[in-house]
């Protein structure tokens, strides 16, 4: 500002034609005083003009801010969106499978009259059995023949039920010897016996179908490609279970290689504890396990309970089969 009052204060000068005496001095210093408050009253607007344009400065970088985390919401809700879109889609693609499959299941369960047929020869499995479904004699190496359930609707041909769920009326809660055996009832409730299932499974091939329903009439399904379970030497160890598919989660995995336990024989993980009294059934239990499908009906406490995935709802109706894993069926 003091230069702009001496460079004014110059001009004067030399227009004057003043020497530098004494005189000048003093008005050069009643110029420059001229000047400076002249100079002020220019150049505040011109500053507060400057704080202004601070300021505003300011406000655009942060609705810039603003406007960018707006963008990562908008694009993480774009994310979730096409997540439930997905999600829709494979329900849609379940409730017209779980429709096939019904409508397959509603002929065959008006032919059949549930009374066991006696084939001659005995087939080997219900796969060999042509198109039907109903209670079968089959045939192993070194085992007299036995029953078996076999069934067409819920999966295709040629499936054998190993155990199943509707109503509670069989308890699960059973001995080794039990479980080895089997128990039930192939009218309704029933497991099958890990003995024959051993003898099943190692005589070839099986894959495994889990057919699920829960308290909110969900359906689910899972669906394994290699199931092979060990012989009672090995605890009835669960040998194999190969690649999963199906519209629920891979709940099996933790327990592949793991012994088969009960209430009075303990083979499972967890020291002390025993799963097989934790979870109130018979399993291959780790320590202890993401299924307890041979878990009590309708119990009190959530772990008893049969599920698939624990924090899932509880479930009221589960099928388990096996076929052999052979080209050509459907």
């Amino acid at each position: 500002m003091k230069i702009i009052c001496y460079t004014l204060t110059i001009s004067t000068m030399l227009s004057l034609g003043l020497s530098h005496d004494w005189s000048f001095c003093e008005l050069s210093k009643q110029m420059e005083n001229q000047c400076a408050s002249y100079c002020y009253h220019v150049v505040k607007p011109l500053l507060h003009m400057s704080e202004v344009c601070r300021q505003k400065d300011a406000q655009v970088s942060e609705l810039q801010s603003q406007m960018e985390e707006l963008r990562i919401k908008m694009a993480i809700l774009e994310t979730s969106l096409a997540e439930k879109e997905k999600q829709c889609e494979l329900r849609i693609e379940h409730s017209k499978e779980i429709f096939a499959i019904e409508m397959r299941r509603k002929p065959k369960a008006q032919e059949n009259t549930e009374e066991i047929v006696k084939d001659v020869p005995f087939p080997l499995s219900c796969v060999d059995i042509d198109r039907s479904s109903g209670i079968h004699m089959i045939m192993l190496p070194d085992i007299e023949t036995f029953p078996v359930k076999c069934d067409s609707g819920i999966a295709g041909l040629g499936w054998t039920v190993i155990q199943s769920r509707l109503d509670g009326s069989i308890n699960f809660y059973r001995s080794w010897n039990e479980y080895r055996d089997g128990f039930g009832d192939l009218k309704s409730e029933f497991f099958m016996g890990l003995e024959k299932l051993h003898r099943i499974t190692s005589s070839e091939r099986h894959e495994l179908f889990i057919f699920m329903r829960d308290w909110n009439s969900q359906l689910r399904s899972a669906r394994y490609d290699d199931f092979k379970v060990g012989g009672e030497q090995t605890g009835y160890e669960l040998i194999s279970i190969g690649n999963h598919t199906g519209f629920s989660d891979d709940m099996l995995r933790g327990n592949l290689h793991m012994k088969f336990s009960t209430f009075d024989r303990d083979n499972d993980k967890c020291g002390d504890s025993n799963c097989a009294v934790d979870l109130h059934g018979g399993w291959w239990y780790n320590c202890c396990s993401d299924s307890n499908l041979n878990g009590g009906y309708q119990e009190t406490l959530k772990s008893r309970r049969i599920f698939w995935n624990y924090s899932s709802d509880e479930l009221i109706t589960v099928h388990m089969l096996i076929r052999p894993k052979r080209v050509n069926l459907s």
